[in-house]
């Protein structure tokens, strides 16, 4: 049966955390002690001590055992991340990427205001990429209708009263 490949985003998702991660160590000479701190993060019930970068590679040092990226949830990597205190330099590594449209559905155009009996799955994607290109615009642009809106209205479906 045909379905949707979320392998490719969980793995773009893992990707992008694992570069906020190297970001937030690189602001640290890439090494972060978190036993400095009463509270420290916690992978597999174990007491995470540092994170370190070696050769562009992320290792976890835990009470007992060494670890890399691959052995990590992507909440582990998130939470690392959170637990890395910023500097003068550096005090956001979010943002740096945009933020994809994951879900668009038929509702959501009828709730628009939009006809969508007849909307293909191919207009359903060319929504979400056109939702995609106007969230990623500096905000100096005033988009005063709602991405939804404006990118139904740019593959020409039909509005409930026209």
């Amino acid at each position: 049966m045909k379905h949707s490949n979320f392998e490719n985003e969980l793995n773009e998702i893992r990707r992008r955390a694992v570069q906020e991660l190297k970001e937030a160590l690189a602001a640290h000479n890439g090494r972060y002690d978190f036993t400095q701190f009463e509270f420290t993060p916690i992978v597999d019930n174990e007491k995470v001590c540092e994170a370190r970068m070696f050769t562009g590679e992320v290792f976890i040092e835990t009470e007992e055992r060494h670890l890399d990226t691959e052995d990590l949830t992507i909440e582990d990597i998130l939470q690392l991340t959170a637990f890395v205190a910023e500097t003068d330099d550096v005090e956001d590594v979010s943002g740096v990427y945009p933020v994809p449209v994951t879900w668009v559905d038929r509702d959501d155009i009828e709730n628009e205001g939009f006809d969508a009996s007849d909307v293909t799955q191919e207009k359903l994607n060319r929504i979400a990429e056109i939702m995609q290109e106007y969230s990623c615009l500096p905000t100096q642009y005033d988009i005063r209708t709602s991405d939804l809106y404006a990118a139904c209205s740019q593959v020409c479906l039909k509005q409930k009263w026209d």
